[in-house]
C-alpha cells in the first residue's frame, strides 16, 4: 500500500516517467524524420494532460520535466528542448493547474482557462519580437520580411527559365506581385501562427479528455468540463475591437503587433461564439 503523506506516490511518479518519455520522444521523432516529426511534435501535449489530469498537478509538473529531459536525451544535436518547453511542457503544466483549481467547490471557469491561454501565447509572440530586437537588432517584421523576400528569390531563381520567356514588363509585374503575396504573408505569419499553437494546445487537452472520459481518477479531481459555458473577460472583445482598429492606421512595427495580436484576440471570441 502506497504512503498517503508522499508528496508524489509511486504510481504517480510512474505515470509521470511514462507519460514525460512518451511526450518527449514524440516531439524527438523529428531528429530522426523531420516530416513525420513534425506531425508527432504535435500530439506531445496529450500524454502531459493525461497524466496532468489523471494524478493532479505535481504530477504534470514532474511529467513535463521529464519530457524536457527526455528530448534533450533523445534529440540532443538538433536542440529542440527549448521550443517543446515553451509549446508544450509551460504550457500544458499551466493549463492542468487553472483546470484542477477548486475553490470552495468552484473550478475554475473554462473561459478564464481560454484567456490564460491565449494571454501565454500573445506574451510569446512580443517576447520573440523583443528578443530579437535585442539580440539582433531587427524586430519580428524586418525578420520576416527578409525571410519571406529570401524564399521569394529562390522561387524566381528555380523557375528563372519562366521569366526569361516572358517580355520584361509583365515578368518584372509578376515578380512584384509575388513580392506583395510574400510581404502581406510576412504581416500575418505571427497572427496564424498563435492561432494554430492555440487550437494545437486546446486540441491536445480534448483529446487527452476524451481518452479519459470514463476516468474515475479525473472525475474525482473535477467533475464537469462544460465548454457550453465559455464566457470570455468582457476585456478580450474591447482589445479585439481596439487593436484591429488602430492597427488599420498605423503603419509600421506598432501596426505590425496590434494586427497580429487583433487575430489571436477575434479568433477567441469566433470560439466562444461557437460555444454558445
Amino acid at each position: 500500500m502506497e504512503n498517503q503523506n508522499r508528496l508524489v506516490t509511486r504510481t504517480e511518479m510512474l505515470a509521470a516517467v511514462i507519460a514525460g518519455l512518451i511526450s518527449g520522444g514524440l516531439y524527438a521523432v523529428q531528429a530522426v524524420n523531420p516530416a513525420l516529426g513534425s506531425i508527432l511534435g504535435i500530439f506531445a501535449g496529450i500524454p502531459l494532460f493525461v497524466a496532468g489530469l489523471s494524478f493532479g498537478t505535481v504530477t504534470v509538473v514532474l511529467s513535463a520535466l521529464i519530457g524536457t529531459i527526455g528530448c534533450t536525451l533523445m534529440a540532443p544535436e538538433i536542440k529542440i528542448f527549448g521550443i517543446y518547453i515553451i509549446m508544450h511542457a509551460l504550457p500544458v503544466a499551466g493549463l492542468v493547474t487553472l483546470a484542477l483549481r477548486n475553490r470552495n467547490g468552484v473550478f475554475y471557469p473554462i473561459g478564464r482557462i481560454a484567456t490564460w491561454l491565449m494571454g501565454y501565447i500573445a506574451l510569446l509572440f512580443l517576447g520573440a519580437d523583443t528578443f530579437l530586437f535585442l539580440t539582433k537588432g531587427i524586430s519580428l517584421q524586418e525578420s520576416l520580411h527578409d525571410m519571406m523576400m529570401a524564399q521569394m528569390d529562390n522561387m524566381i531563381a528555380q523557375n528563372q527559365a519562366m521569366y526569361d520567356s516572358l517580355p520584361i514588363e509583365q515578368a518584372e509585374t509578376a515578380k512584384e506581385q509575388m513580392g506583395n503575396v510574400m510581404l502581406t504573408m510576412a504581416n500575418i505569419y505571427p497572427g496564424t501562427f498563435m492561432i494554430s499553437a492555440m487550437l494545437s494546445l486546446a486540441a491536445n487537452a480534448v483529446i487527452a479528455m476524451h481518452l479519459l472520459k470514463n476516468s474515475v481518477r479525473l472525475s474525482a479531481l473535477r467533475t464537469t468540463f462544460d465548454f457550453n459555458s465559455l464566457t470570455l473577460p468582457h476585456w478580450v472583445a474591447v482589445a479585439a475591437v481596439v487593436s484591429a482598429g488602430v492597427s488599420s492606421f498605423i503603419d509600421g512595427h506598432i501596426g505590425f503587433v496590434l494586427a497580429n495580436l487583433s487575430i489571436l484576440f477575434f479568433v477567441i471570441e469566433m470560439l466562444e461564439g461557437l460555444a454558445v
